[in-house]
């Protein structure tokens, strides 16, 4: 094939496979969707939140013998798997399309010790005993929703550098997440 007719048969080709993904992920949303035996997560936010900075906050460490498998859900181990064996990467997350730009492959292993850390800093923020609604609230949003929330500069108080207060009646009115 010459030059148009090869690219539009490449399109096609490509086209074709497009659509067979397409129809294969909606048959297996709809197989799950109508599985009634699966696990219901019946977690809070707050609670499934906490839990990701729990399961991440030693990714560093974990990272050493251990890579993601999206199609498992669970770390596993790289001794065991041979197609994961020639991983030189500070993270290994198994990409099913074997892609070469990775974003997981891009993080050196002093970022990794970064971002672990910053998993650790707010596992450990948003799950000591003694973290109330109050001190916890002013460090997660944005500017912009604070704002919504009812927040006000307050001069004076100083609650590890945000220099906020809750405008309660205002929070008063959002459902509580636990």
């Amino acid at each position: 094939m010459s030059g148009k007719l090869g690219r539009q048969h490449l399109a096609s080709v490509r086209a074709d496979v497009v659509w067979k993904i397409i129809e294969t992920c909606a048959a297996n949303i709809a197989k799950w969707k109508s599985n009634r035996y699966r696990p219901v997560n019946l977690c809070s936010l707050s609670e499934l939140s906490v839990s990701f900075f729990s399961k991440f906050s030693d990714i560093s460490r974990k990272a050493k013998d251990l890579g993601i498998c999206p199609y498992t859900e669970k770390w596993e181990a790289l001794s065991g798997n041979m197609k994961w064996m020639p991983q030189n990467y500070a993270i290994f997350i198994e990409d099913p399309f074997e892609q070469p730009l990775n974003a997981a492959r891009t993080v050196k292993p002093s970022l990794l010790r970064k971002i672990s850390e910053a998993f650790e800093t707010t596992y450990g923020s948003v799950s000591s005993t003694y973290q109330t609604e109050a001190s916890l609230l002013p460090g997660l949003p944005r500017s912009r929703v604070l704002k919504a929330l009812g927040r006000t500069p307050s001069r004076g108080e100083s609650h590890g550098g945000n220099h906020n207060r809750v405008n309660w009646s205002v929070v008063s009115n959002v459902p509580s997440s636990s």
